[in-house]
């Protein structure tokens, strides 16, 4: 019998928000023929704390980008609650997520002059801070050109400030979003730039988390 599935998203008010994560937790489900429950860490119910306490050996997935605090305190948390579970890399760790963000940024960087900048929502957390700077160098490889974080919040510089540098002296940056839903931090997203669509229900990141679940027990 498969173990469930715990997405361990952060929440948010944002209707459309919502449903791209519970979308995201469907495609998983086909993708793993797993039950896959969605579990709050913040804003709404139920939590993942309550999710993950009433499953059986559950795998948490966190539904996070950088983590920091949600991911090392949370969601740590919640699944040493349960001694039967087990807890995945987060999604920022994911090479789907890469290829998720190649595919979206498609043809607004082919020239090779075109700046790009990695939108997200910021934390004051080293940790985080590192992983999505990893990301903005793997995604760089793949696309052949630097590719520059601009945190949405908790920086020194405004991401505003941030993606003005950019164009100074070349071309419009093209701007891809590091965010898994819409909500609060893509609508400051799009103040910004013309930025492309969340990534959490893209088939890539889906596929790849879903690989992770089934390496689990080979």
């Amino acid at each position: 019998m498969s173990r469930p599935i715990v997405v361990a998203a952060h929440g948010t008010r944002s209707q459309s928000g919502q449903r791209t994560i519970t979308r995201a937790a469907e495609l998983l489900a086909s993708a793993t023929g797993a039950a896959v429950t969605v579990g709050w860490i913040d804003v709404l119910e139920p939590t993942v704390d309550e999710v993950v306490a009433g499953l059986d050996s559950p795998v948490v997935v966190p539904w996070l980008v950088g983590g920091g605090f949600h991911l090392l305190v949370d969601v740590k948390r919640a699944a040493a609650a349960n001694p039967g579970a087990t807890v995945l890399a987060p999604v920022g760790d994911s090479p789907g997520l890469v290829d998720a963000l190649v595919e979206r940024l498609g043809d607004q960087a082919s020239d090779a002059t075109t700046p790009v900048a990695l939108l997200w929502a910021g934390s004051r957390m080293p940790v985080a801070q590192e992983r999505v700077a990893e990301i903005a160098r793997r995604l760089g490889e793949r696309v052949g050109r630097p590719v520059t974080p601009v945190a949405l919040a908790a920086s020194a510089v405004p991401a505003d400030e941030a993606v003005e540098a950019l164009r100074e002296g070349s071309d419009e940056p093209a701007a891809v979003s590091l965010l898994l839903a819409p909500g609060y931090f893509h609508d400051l997203a799009r103040e910004v730039a013309a930025v492309t669509d969340p990534i959490g229900t893209h088939p890539a990141l889906i596929a790849a988390v879903a690989r992770d679940y089934a390496h689990l027990d080979a």
